[in-house]
């Protein structure tokens, strides 16, 4: 048991002290989260993003709470470039890894409250908080940028791998699957435009 009063040279309490302590309360607050959400089944076991049946549940939370403070909320969706190739070509376990690596490079990219999702098998999904279609395609971007400046190791293969992503924003007049059917449609149009690019915003 720590105590912030413990401090064994006898000096006062700063307030970098205070810092640190609300640090370490909110690192051990999102590591109890994260167990919580293993135990639940609301992690991937492959990419260790947020699993599908939590996206619905978050996205049902942020879109009540923009309705409530006003704010801006964003979704977007990425496809690895050629996944079902990755896979004729090597072998399922490769085009995993490659999927898996995509996820982790993601998750650098993000701030702290946007949200990852492993939205299907071969489709990622990603929540962006108090962020307009702008700013998502400028998040997206980041990520676009830094997968495509990386070779993967997958399985001992090293592989080229590229992502195409479609922004949307959400309007107070729409539904959750309204804002779905838009990042995906400006998905498909990244995709279909020649792939690694984003679309929206």
């Amino acid at each position: 048991m720590t105590n912030l009063t413990d401090r064994t040279d006898g000096l006062e309490l700063l307030e970098n002290d205070f810092q640190l302590a609300q640090l370490l309360c909110s690192q051990l607050n999102v590591a109890i989260r994260n167990a919580n959400l293993y135990k639940l089944g609301f992690t991937d076991s492959l990419t260790h993003l947020y699993a599908s049946n939590y996206f619905r549940i978050r996205m049902a939370q942020e879109i009540a709470r923009f309705r409530r403070v006003k704010s801006h909320l964003s979704l977007v969706m990425v496809d690895v470039d050629g996944l079902s190739q990755i896979s004729e070509t090597f072998d399922t376990t490769t085009a995993d890894s490659a999927l898996s690596r995509v996820a982790n490079i993601i998750k650098q990219v993000l701030r702290f409250n946007d949200i990852p999702c492993r939205f299907t098998k071969e489709r990622i999904s990603i929540i962006l908080p108090d962020t307009d279609v702008k700013g998502g395609a400028r998040v997206s971007e980041k990520i676009r940028s830094a997968v495509d400046s990386q070779k993967i190791l997958a399985n001992g293969k090293e592989i080229k791998v590229t992502i195409s992503l479609g922004v949307g924003e959400f309007h107070v007049q729409m539904s959750l699957d309204q804002l779905i059917e838009l990042s995906e449609l400006h998905l498909k149009e990244a995709r279909e435009s020649g792939g690694n690019k984003v679309v929206g915003g």
